[in-house]
């Protein structure tokens, strides 16, 4: 057998198992934990992805791929994991056949990469900005698979925080989904210094749990000075140290990473902010005055805390700072310079925000878990949708693509790939509709199949609505992948 069909092999294992997962008629996943003593149900793409075993060296090497497009999304758009994989796998089978009869491989990466071109550009041009709460919901609703109790839920929290708030998600104490307000502070051009301290694979993000806080306004050139810090760290069970600063020496960061990885430190995150010194210096005293610590330039002072921090590679969030924050804001009310007055509202407004905690609970710990995974999936599709807009979905954009662009045949077999699934998975038979739907679109266009009342409809008029940002991300990390597939004949 071929490298290209094995490592094709590879792939198809993964999303063969991934597949059924979309859609409003999408099945569950059950994944047994590593002694099979317990297991838990997903219709997450991402996290059935990360568990399916492939036989093969080079099999592996094709999953790997796949699970690093699928990854890529996660990151790019927080949703889109099932979508990424059937377009990857579409992509390359499609290729492999090309190849097979003959055509050249540097054509078809030219034709990929005008199809990425021109599928962007027109997934732009149909995107329409989030402008209402109910547009909010419908894409809430899609996302986790039409559960109308979450996704009036997320409506509410973006009812009462406003369309830039910040959602946080954890397991219920009992069987009920609600949620409950709480502090929030946010920091923007800030985030984890090295990937490696990232602890929550699936989402690409660093997520700790009552964390000290050491707050620097300065450059680390040298560890020394935190040692005293660091000799608290010495075990897995002790409280994770956040070091917040304006930037650190790489081989600094190196002794603390590996100091990580040798176990003589445990729990340390460092935390890089790229914005302005006239920016950090306000916005570092006021998380000192938030998380109750000390804001600082040199020595080590009191240490800060919040109840949970969320890290991305960009943003940072801190819910529910131990310190009141009442008498800050009112001094900075009452400061005059005429300067800063843009900042000092910016600040005043992001120590007044707030952050949302949605509860998730199930009769059973496998459905709370099924539910959770849903309802992370919904909150990440939403604020994807609020920075870069929405268009229908059931894969009506990919149908009007293929009646309107000039695509090649690969491109033009891909965009079909997403409503034969969710045709499938309703236990429908895509051909028999495709051909109206086509006809229609190459005309009027936003048309796709509703699998939930069986008709061909203009899914953005009836509410069927998904983010922008994870189509075109899915589109370009599959068609990434597709071009390493070309140009892939060895593995070692």
């Amino acid at each position: 057998m071929s490298i290209k069909n094995k490592l094709l092999n590879g792939i198809k294992e993964v999303v063969d198992v991934v597949r059924v997962t979309l859609g409003a008629m999408g099945k569950t996943v059950a994944i047994k934990d590593g002694l099979r003593l317990n297991f838990h149900l997903t219709k997450d793409g991402v996290t059935v992805a990360k568990y399916v075993k492939v036989e093969g060296e080079v099999e592996e090497v094709g999953a790997m791929l796949l699970r690093e497009a699928v990854n890529k999304t996660v990151d790019e758009a927080g949703d889109g994991t099932t979508t990424t994989c059937l377009l990857v796998d579409n992509y390359c089978t499609t290729i492999n056949k090309q190849l097979n009869l003959g055509e050249n491989p540097k054509t078809i990466e030219k034709k990929l990469n005008e199809d990425l071109d021109k599928l962007i550009a027109f997934i732009s041009k149909k995107s329409k900005k989030v402008k209402t709460l109910d547009e909010i919901k419908n894409i809430a609703k899609l996302s986790s698979n039409n559960d109308e109790e979450v996704s009036e839920i997320i409506k509410s929290l973006y009812k009462e925080l406003g369309f830039n708030c910040l959602i946080d998600i954890k397991e219920s104490e009992n069987e009920n989904t609600f949620y409950e307000i709480a502090k929030g502070f946010k920091l923007e051009n800030t985030g984890y210094a090295n990937s490696l301290f990232i602890n929550n694979q699936t989402k690409g993000t660093v997520e700790l749990l009552n964390p000290n806080i050491f707050i620097l306004n300065d450059r680390i050139n040298n560890v020394e000075p935190l040692t005293e810090l660091f000799m608290k760290q010495n075990s897995p069970t002790c409280e994770p140290l956040v070091i917040l600063c304006t930037g650190i020496e790489e081989t600094e960061l190196a002794k603390i990473l590996t100091g990580m990885t040798r176990n003589m430190l445990f729990n340390v995150y460092v935390l890089v902010s790229n914005q302005f010194y006239y920016q950090t210096e306000g916005y570092f005293y006021d998380l000192a005055k938030f998380t109750n610590g000390q804001y600082s330039t040199s020595h080590i002072g009191e240490l800060g805390k919040c109840e949970k921090l969320i890290a991305t590679k960009d943003e940072v969030y801190f819910i529910n700072g131990n310190g009141d924050i009442n008498e800050h804001i009112e001094s900075l009310r009452n400061k005059k310079e005429e300067v800063e007055k843009k900042l000092l509202k910016d600040r005043i407004l992001n120590l007044e925000s707030s952050a949302g905690v949605i509860f998730v609970g199930g009769i059973t710990p496998s459905e709370a878990k099924e539910k959770l995974d849903r309802v992370e999936d919904a909150v990440l599709s939403v604020k994807s949708a609020v920075e870069d807009g929405y268009v229908g979905g059931a894969s009506s954009v990919f149908l009007e693509a293929y009646s309107k662009l000039d695509i090649s045949e690969i491109s033009k077999s891909a965009m079909l790939c997403i409503y034969n699934q969710l045709m499938i998975n309703a236990d429908l038979e895509p051909q028999y509709y495709l051909k109206d739907i086509i006809e229609i679109n190459s005309g009027k266009g936003g048309y796709g199949y509703n699998v939930l009342n069986n008709r061909i409809e203009n899914m953005e008029k009836v509410g069927v609505i998904e983010s922008s940002k994870v189509l075109k991300s899915a589109l370009k990390n599959s068609i990434s992948v597709a071009k390493t597939f070309i140009n892939l004949e060895k593995v070692i």
